[in-house]
């Protein structure tokens, strides 16, 4: 049995670099050559009304959903704290981490 199944493989890692290192990392201890090509870069609204409108109209949504870790991490900051009454999805099992690091239990997962 190969005890490294990646060796001789290229592996291009497309995260945001601020979010590679895990994978990189797991990557690497399966023995592949790692390339880093981030195709995604978080940065806020060139705009930042719309958002902090809605962060500030949270107490007439029923529901809001997140759908990534940086959503979470770029929205909860403007809120002060979401109304009790509302429902929190998040898409996957790193955006509902994410909630958790805030003291907030998402009501569903998608994942």
């Amino acid at each position: 049995m190969n005890r490294l199944p990646l060796a001789g493989l290229r592996v291009v890692v497309t995260r945001a670099e601020h979010q590679s290192e895990g994978l990189v990392a797991a990557f690497e201890r399966a023995c592949a050559a790692v390339e880093l090509l981030p195709l995604l870069e978080v940065v806020p609204p060139a705009d930042p009304r719309p958002l902090e409108r809605a962060a500030s109209e949270l107490a007439l949504y029923d529901w809001i959903a997140f759908t990534s870790a940086n959503a979470v991490e770029a929205f909860l900051p403007l809120t002060g704290g979401l109304p009790s009454r509302l429902r929190v999805a998040a898409v996957g099992l790193a955006t509902a981490e994410a909630l958790r690091v805030w003291e907030i239990e998402p009501h569903l997962t998608a994942g």
